[in-house]
């Protein structure tokens, strides 16, 4: 089982991804990414695991953030 910290990394990259799609797609303020299966993903990996996770969600986070879409300066 991950280490509670890297719980709670995860599921704090999870939400900046989450806001990242949503103002790059530009759904409605407010909107969230559903993670219905982070809490027990978490919960029976290890840390190496969620390490790739929180790695992942962060190199996503970061592509999303620099999208360009046409007409954008």
């Amino acid at each position: 089982m991950a280490s509670e910290k890297l719980r709670r990394e995860a599921q704090k990259a999870w939400v900046e991804y989450g806001q990242a799609v949503v103002k790059a797609f530009e759904f409605p303020q407010g909107s969230v990414i559903a993670a219905d299966g982070l809490p027990q993903m978490l919960s029976n990996s290890s840390d190496a695991q969620v390490k790739k996770l929180i790695a992942w969600l962060r190199e996503q986070t970061k592509e999303v953030r620099s999208m360009k879409f046409v007409g954008e300066p």
